[in-house]
């Protein structure tokens, strides 16, 4: 099944992932959250990796475990790799450590810090809408093909590249045989 965002969260964070994930579902947004949708049996980090090529987006619930979550790193550094959107939903008033604020820094903030979470989760749920409704048809009917896509490239931009290589080897031969000359 594919989804339309992939909830990423600290373990601590849990309540709170699952109450976004239900306001997400309850607006008709299809959710990938773990544990409830990791394949029984399957290791997680491979679950994780295809619920994230399966998804439109992300929704990062940030905290300071968040922070400091590797696997939570690692799924932000994902989603960018395979250009998702991410929506942070900040929970605490922290910055993002050093290497989440590389793929983080632009991106615009969800602050949800003040009580009660839920006209935060009213918000969340409008800037996620978007993606989840999107018209891309190709994603629609293989969104897992989205990553191969956009990493091949197509063959002009090969013939471009050679082009490219082929005129710089050319003119170094030629300023090589210009500097030999004048040395004689």
């Amino acid at each position: 099944m594919n989804f339309d965002v992939f909830i990423s969260y600290a373990l601590e964070d849990k309540a709170t992932a699952d109450a976004a994930c239900a306001k997400l579902e309850a607006a008709g947004i299809r959710c990938w959250i773990a544990p409830r949708d990791s394949p029984p049996g399957s290791p997680w980090d491979g679950a994780n990796v295809d619920a994230i090529d399966r998804c439109r987006a992300m929704v990062l619930i940030f905290s300071s475990r968040a922070n400091q979550s590797k696997q939570v790193h690692r799924q932000v550094q994902r989603a960018f790799d395979s250009e998702l959107p991410v929506v942070p939903f900040r929970i605490e008033n922290v910055a993002p450590e050093q290497s989440l604020a590389y793929y983080m820094g632009p991106v615009h903030w969800l602050d949800a810090l003040t009580l009660p979470l839920e006209q935060h989760f009213q918000k969340l749920v409008a800037s996620v809408k978007p993606f989840a409704h999107a018209t891309d048809k190709s994603a629609d009917a293989d969104p897992s093909r989205r990553l191969e896509s956009r990493k091949s490239w197509h063959p002009s931009r090969w013939l471009v590249l050679t082009a490219l290589v082929l005129g710089a080897v050319l003119v170094g031969i030629d300023c090589a045989r210009t500097f030999a000359s004048r040395v004689q």
